[in-house]
C-alpha cells in the first residue's frame, strides 16, 4: 500500500495486520507491506533544500548590502 507520511496511514496498515490474523487470512506484515509514497517524500526533501538555499541568498544579499560601499 503506498500512503503518505501521516500516522493514521500506518494504524491502517496495523488494522489490516490485526484483520488478517482474527481472520485467519494470509499473514500481512505492516511494516513491510507500507511504502511511503515517493513523491511526498521529495516533496518534502525539495522543500527543506529550496529554504536552505533561499536562506542562504538572503544571508549573502544582505551581506552585500552592508559591504556595499559606494
Amino acid at each position: 500500500i503506498t500512503l503518505d507520511n501521516a500516522s493514521p496511514n500506518a494504524t491502517m496498515c496495523e488494522t489490516i495486520e490485526d484483520l488478517c490474523v482474527r481472520l485467519d487470512l494470509p499473514p500481512w506484515d505492516a511494516d513491510e507491506n507500507q511504502l511511503m509514497c515517493l513523491a511526498h517524500v521529495l516533496n518534502l526533501s525539495v522543500g527543506d533544500v529550496m529554504g536552505m538555499i533561499t536562506a542562504t541568498a538572503a544571508l549573502e544579499t544582505t551581506q552585500a548590502i552592508w559591504e556595499y560601499d559606494p
